[in-house]
């Protein structure tokens, strides 16, 4: 998705609203607001956006609620690790490729509890960042369909040119038109030169398996059905006409049994903490999970949300988002999600990391 397409369609988009309120309701006011570059107008602006939005502090922490990094994590993140780095090469010809560790591993983090989810067969991920977790769900075969929202531009060319390399021809970039509905040239008769020397057509079925959605586009992906509704580390930075949008729809889109996963709320820019679990509880979810801090020897270095709406069989165990703690160990899928029986690993420094990815894919 290139940029100078995303802003033409995002015109034409402009010309459509029935209401300015709606771009006003969906604006990155909590990026401009901070001076994070909200829009981009040059490829090479990447350069400097993947300098991390997450800083490499809290590598630590994500560590420290991993129990240290097993084989397979290690595993896990070095293939992450080439995947971007081809991905990077693929875009910029330098030889050194920045890596936003930070933000890698707290995806990471994020992806382990994904992963624990077993009905996670289709996945809604609101505002995706830099969209580093289709580095890990790409490989993921229980999930059949991962898609994104982000309605901020700059992000939305990175996750796009990440979503391509790691999806490939299943990958679809919603901004840009499926079809060109208005082609010219054609009206010319079978001895036109410009009507002979048309190009050869094949028409194939697509079946797309990562959609990312703009602002001007969310509507279609709330028109579907997914096991797993994720947004994280961006609650309290959406505007509250932003919330109340996702939140009246997210009960009607979520599967009978799925979840609602929030994994950090974000800065709180515009909003606090209660004002997001006020309208999480006023529309009816109910939390397994809703933690921070230590519990039973595991340190939890985010703010976790874990929800349900009334049809979801583990309902009646789920408490008011509006109580202090909520943390149901005693359900499996709890269990599962958040590792509480997961073996401990490696404690590592964040160089020893990259050193371990760098030796395990052969490169350096």
């Amino acid at each position: 998705m290139d940029i100078a397409t995303y802003n033409q369609t995002e015109l034409l988009a402009q010309a459509r609203l029935s209401s300015w309120r709606f771009q006003q309701i969906f604006s990155p006011l909590a990026f401009e607001q901070v001076g994070f570059p909200a829009r981009i107008a040059h490829i090479g602006q990447i350069r400097g956006l993947l300098s991390g939005m997450h800083s490499p502090s809290r590598i630590p922490g994500v560590l420290s609620e991993l129990d240290g990094l097993r084989e397979e994590d290690l595993g896990q993140i070095a293939r992450a690790v080439a995947i971007y780095m081809k991905w990077y090469r693929s875009v910029f010809s330098d030889e050194t490729v920045p890596i936003p560790l930070g933000d890698l591993m707290a995806y990471y983090l994020a992806y382990t509890k994904l992963r624990g989810i077993a009905g996670r067969s289709r996945v809604l991920e609101v505002g995706p960042g830099y969209g580093l977790m289709s580095l890990f769900v790409s490989s993921d075969p229980a999930i059949e369909t991962y898609d994104m929202i982000e309605i901020t531009q700059s992000l939305y060319v990175i996750q796009s040119s990440i979503g391509r390399h790691c999806f490939d021809e299943s990958f679809r970039a919603a901004a840009l038109p499926a079809d060109n509905p208005a082609q010219v040239g054609r009206l010319g008769g079978a001895r036109s030169s410009v009507h002979s020397h048309l190009p050869f057509s094949l028409k194939m079925g697509r079946k797309f398996r990562s959609t990312l959605y703009p602002w001007w586009g969310l509507d279609e992906s709330l028109q579907k059905q997914y096991d797993v509704i994720m947004s994280h580390s961006n609650l309290v930075e959406m505007s509250p006409g932003a919330r109340r949008y996702y939140f009246e729809n997210w009960k009607r889109m979520l599967s009978d049994n799925g979840y609602v996963f929030v994994q950090d709320f974000g800065h709180t820019v515009h909003s606090k903490n209660i004002e997001v679990l006020q309208g999480l509880e006023d529309n009816g979810f109910r939390a397994l999970v809703k933690f921070s801090g230590a519990h039973r020897g595991k340190r939890f270095c985010m703010v976790n949300l874990l929800l349900v709406t009334e049809r979801h069989p583990a309902y009646g165990q789920a408490k008011s988002l509006l109580e202090q703690w909520v943390f149901q160990t005693e359900n499996e899928a709890v269990r599962q999600i958040y590792g509480l029986d997961r073996p401990a690993g490696r404690q590592m420094s964040p160089t020893d990391i990259l050193k371990h990815a760098v030796a395990k894919i052969g490169v350096g």
